[in-house]
């Protein structure tokens, strides 16, 4: 940690750079903007920001036109409120809270929403919080720490929604969200719904009124016991905008605390690729080399390569089977591990357990984060097939499909070259389409029909083709679309998979996939063995620990005997 940290402060400062930002890597093109990726700041090249929206195409915006208004008479009342023109000053603050009420509609009517606009609006509203703090003090000093408290608070949100607002990752409150006694001011006040409900909009005018008010009465010296309507006025002040804005504040706080615990952002995994958020679903995500990953992954490659050898070595039972299926253009599979069952895997240094832990690494690592189940929940990516997948010179083409439903998800790790003529291709479907499109395409995820997305209604879709590396992690994320060329390529294509299913998602299609793709060996014929092995029992501290010879599970419907393998159901 310390020869990084000084590394980093004896890095030659680029004169384009901020400190701050600064990165040892080199320049895309010689761009000037930095963006945040696998955890640390990288240069974009210039062809990542040619449609950019820059400054100058949103300054003159209607919306942030009125922003900048709200800023100069912020401006202005920071003079006024030292001198005697308090009614000045309280138009002028009053006025520049009121001005917040339009233009958030004024953007979405002349479609004029942009990120900087969000900026502008933010600054006003602390400009005018700043105010109201120093304006209030200058008669009564001793509000000061509760006045600190409550501006913290707005300081602190607005810090965190423009944050989340620039990721476009807005958090949103699901209708039958169950919320704690803190929280539920957020359902009173209607801002789990809508900003501009009756009832948040009074707490929202209530509390800069109030403290308005409150300084008013100060500044003309009319406490209680003063007989004029305007002492009047400020007695009700008191009464009916006191709750108003404690309630404000209270709500404030919570929609903070909704702001952070929601927060999301990019993976700190070093990712070479990734269109998934170019996707309504799926998507390409390409984790680097597999031996970049550290020790682990070094030894993981070692791993990989032995089954290779193991499968293509005709001499062996198995590699004889896969010899004979490409032989004749049918894909070979073999799952080494599915729903506790296992195979031997002599051809392996520990067998067939060590290959899982190295899918169990990819899953922790790639899918889990290092998270566990119970702080993920329904989120928690659960192993469901373990293997290697062949796809034969001369092989057929496939369907466009989705492996089961839109919870599953699988890695990729060529074991041999991969080329254009034998890589998956994929459907980026744009995130604009409408739902009920995406839907009725989905209806049989065996034999996805993309025809529905140049349809009424659709917006087109664009094919990809992922070409990768060997030892390359390939991610293909959550309900991918996507289908096998037919292999017009000089050799076999030979891949290891890790598939997972998210806990909580409801599948189209139970997976039934056979541990092995061979026929005599669904009907019980083979001698490749079959046993049960505990995913939890398998890797300890991410070292093999093979399970003892007849091991049983507790759950007798992960077993799968001869007569118990069981046909994918497409």
């Amino acid at each position: 940690f310390f020869t990084r940290l000084q590394a980093a402060f004896s890095s030659d400062f680029s004169a384009n750079a901020h400190p701050l930002l600064h990165t040892t890597m080199s320049r895309e093109d010689d761009s000037k903007i930095q963006v945040f990726k696998g955890g640390k700041w990288v240069y974009a090249s210039k062809r990542m920001l040619k449609n950019a929206v820059h400054w100058t195409d949103v300054w003159w915006f209607y919306a942030n036109i009125i922003d900048y208004v709200r800023i100069l008479m912020c401006v202005i009342a920071g003079y006024t409120i030292t001198t005697d023109y308090h009614w000045t000053s309280a138009f002028l603050i009053i006025g520049s809270t009121l001005l917040d009420w339009i233009d958030g509609p004024v953007a979405r009517a002349c479609n004029q929403c942009s990120i900087m606009g969000s900026g502008w609006d933010w600054c006003a509203d602390i400009l005018c919080q700043l105010l109201q703090v120093m304006w209030w003090s200058r008669y009564d000093i001793s509000v000061l720490p509760v006045l600190f408290l409550c501006t913290s608070i707005e300081i602190t949100l607005c810090i965190f929604d423009f944050a989340i607002t620039a990721t476009g990752k807005y958090p949103d409150f699901a209708p039958d969200e169950k919320l704690t006694w803190f929280m539920y001011i957020l359902r009173l006040s209607g801002c789990t719904t809508s900003y501009s409900s009756p009832m948040y909009v009074a707490m929202w005018l209530g509390y800069p009124i109030y403290c308005v008010g409150r300084t008013l009465e100060l500044a003309f010296g009319m406490g209680p016991g003063f007989d004029s309507p305007l002492a009047l006025l400020f007695t009700a002040n008191r009464w009916i905008g006191f709750p108003l804005a404690f309630l404000y504040i209270w709500c404030e706080a919570a929609v903070c605390v909704h702001m952070v615990t929601s927060w999301t952002e990019l993976p700190r995994a070093v990712v070479d690729y990734d269109d998934t958020h170019e996707s309504a679903i799926g998507g390409f995500i390409s984790y680097g080399l597999l031996d970049t990953h550290g020790d682990e992954g070094k030894k993981h490659v070692e791993l990989l390569t032995q089954g290779l050898k193991h499968i293509t070595d005709s001499q062996t039972e198995l590699g004889a089977q896969h010899t004979k299926a490409c032989a004749v253009g049918d894909i070979f599979w073999v799952n080494v591990w599915q729903e506790g069952a296992t195979i031997e895997f002599p051809g392996v240094d520990g067998g067939a357990e060590a290959l899982l832990c190295v899918a169990k690494w990819v899953a922790d690592k790639f899918y889990n984060n290092g998270k566990t189940e119970t702080e993920l929940g329904d989120e928690y990516a659960q192993l469901e097939g373990v293997g290697f997948i062949t796809s034969p010179k001369g092989g057929k083409e496939q369907d466009w499909h989705i492996d089961y439903s839109l919870g599953h998800s699988t890695i990729f790790i060529p074991l041999t070259p991969v080329r254009y003529q034998n890589m998956t291709q994929y459907a980026v479907i744009p995130t604009e389409t409408p739902q009920e499109i995406i839907d009725k395409a989905l209806e049989n995820p065996d034999k996805v029909n993309l025809d529905l997305l140049t349809g009424p209604g659709g917006v087109g879709y664009s094919v990809r083709q992922w070409v990768g590396r060997r030892f390359e992690l390939c991610r293909m994320d959550y309900g991918c679309v996507h289908r096998g060329v037919a292999n017009t390529g000089p050799d076999d294509r030979t891949m290891f998979f890790v598939s997972v299913k998210k806990k909580g998602e409801k599948t189209y299609v139970k997976p039934e996939t056979p541990l092995i793709s061979i026929p005599q060996y669904l009907s019980g014929e083979g001698h490749l063995g079959d046993k049960k092995t505990d995913i939890n029992g398998a890797c300890e501290n991410g070292v093999c620990a093979r399970a003892p010879e007849g091991s049983e599970s507790d759950s007798p419907e992960t077993h799968a005997n001869g007569e118990g393998l069981r046909k994918r159901a497409n």
